[in-house]
C-alpha cells in the first residue's frame, strides 16, 4: 500500500523502551500529531485525475528530453474531509523506475499555492506561490485558453472533453522529470498530516480507477533534417527496452502525417507506417514506432537498414540504422 512505502525507521532507538514510548507521544501531542493503526475512515483520494505531455516550453529546467508532464485532478472529493492534509503524486517509469509508484511530490495544506498560469507558464503575476521543495504543485490555473485570428485552443485539455480557461478547484503537478518515448503512470492520493502510521503521514490507498498512463513523445517538425532514429543501434535487451519483449525502435521528430519506409540494405520494402500526431493520448507527439517485424509480422534480423521519410508535399529524407540482437 503506498502508506507503507514512507516508512522511515524505529525513533529514538538509543533510550530505554518505556521511556522512547513516553517521548515520542509527548512529542506527538506537542505538535497535533497523533500516532495511529486506524485509517482516516473519511479522507478520500482525489478524482477526475487526468495527465498531459508538453515540450512546447523550450526546456527551461534542461531536462533530459525536453518533456514536462503534468497530472491536472480536481481536490473537492478530498479536500471536503477535514482531516486532508495535503497530496502526494506518485510515478512509474516503465523500464527505468526502481519500483511501481515511486513517490515524486508531496504538498502540505499548511503551504499557500498560488495557480499556474499556462501560456506563461508559471506561476500566476501577483499571486503567492511557494515552492514545497518536493515537486512543482500549482492550486488551479488561468490562460489555458488560447485565441489565434478566429481560432480558439486550449493548453491543456482539462476538464477533458470539455476545458475550461480557469480553473480555481483544479490541481496541477508538473513534472520535470518524464522521459519522451517511455511509458508512465501517475497516481494521485491524499494525505493526513495530523495521523502518523509506521512514522508517515496517513495516506490514502492509491485509486486504481483514476491511474493515468502517458506515454511522452518528441513533437513533430516540419524540417526533416530533425528526424531521427532512437535508439540507434538497437540492442535487443538493452537497459532502456521495454522489460514485456516490446522491442521497439522510433523515429522521432517526424511530420504530421508522413510516411516512413523501412529497407533492407539491398532495398527491400520491408514495412511502410504513417505519423500520427495524435496517436498517444495527452499531447502532440512526432514519434512512430516499429516492432522490428515485416508486413508479414516476421522479426527481422541483425543488420543494417535504411529509412526512407516523404511528407505530404513530397519532401523526402533517407538514413540508415543498425539492429543487434
Amino acid at each position: 500500500m503506498p502508506g507503507s512505502l514512507g516508512h522511515k525507521g524505529k525513533l529514538m532507538s538509543f533510550v530505554p523502551k518505556a521511556y522512547a514510548t513516553f517521548a515520542v507521544l509527548a512529542s506527538l501531542s506537542l505538535v497535533g500529531v497523533s500516532q495511529a493503526s486506524a485509517q482516516s475512515p473519511g479522507l478520500k483520494s482525489p478524482k477526475d485525475v487526468s495527465g498531459f505531455y508538453k515540450s512546447l516550453y523550450g526546456n527551461p529546467r534542461g531536462n533530459g528530453t525536453g518533456n514536462f508532464s503534468f497530472v491536472v485532478w480536481k481536490g473537492d472529493n478530498s479536500e471536503i474531509d477535514t482531516t486532508w492534509g495535503g497530496y502526494r503524486v506518485r510515478r512509474t517509469i516503465f523500464g527505468v523506475s526502481n519500483r511501481n509508484l515511486e513517490q515524486i511530490g508531496q504538498w502540505k495544506a499548511r503551504s499557500t499555492q498560488g495557480p499556474l498560469c499556462m501560456q506563461a507558464p508559471g506561476p500566476c503575476p501577483g499571486e503567492y506561490y511557494q515552492d514545497p521543495g518536493t515537486g512543482l504543485f500549482f492550486r488551479g490555473f488561468r490562460e489555458n485558453m488560447k485565441v489565434v485570428g478566429t481560432d480558439t485552443t486550449f493548453v491543456l485539455d482539462y476538464p477533458p472533453g470539455a476545458p475550461q480557461d480557469t480553473c480555481s478547484n483544479c490541481w496541477i503537478f508538473a513534472d520535470g522529470a518524464s522521459l519522451a518515448g517511455f511509458r508512465h503512470e501517475y497516481a494521485v492520493t491524499a494525505i493526513d498530516t495530523t495521523t502518523l502510521i509506521n512514522s508517515d503521514f496517513y495516506e490514502t490507498p492509491v485509486d486504481s480507477g483514476e491511474i493515468v498512463y502517458l506515454l511522452p513523445g518528441s513533437p513533430p517538425r516540419d524540417n526533416l533534417e530533425d528526424v531521427v532514429v532512437v535508439p540507434n543501434p538497437f540492442r535487443v535487451s538493452a537497459e532502456w527496452d521495454a522489460a514485456d519483449g516490446s522491442h521497439l525502435i522510433k523515429f522521432i521528430r517526424v511530420p504530421d502525417k508522413a510516411t516512413v519506409r523501412i529497407f533492407t540494405a539491398a532495398g527491400e520494402l520491408l514495412k511502410s507506417l504513417q505519423a500520427n500526431q495524435y496517436q498517444s493520448p495527452g499531447g502532440v507527439t512526432g514519434d512512430v514506432a516499429w516492432d522490428l517485424k515485416n508486413d508479414n509480422g516476421r522479426a527481422v534480423v541483425s543488420g543494417i537498414y535504411l529509412y526512407q521519410v516523404q511528407t505530404t508535399d513530397g519532401r523526402t529524407i533517407k538514413g540508415k540504422f543498425v539492429i543487434i540482437k
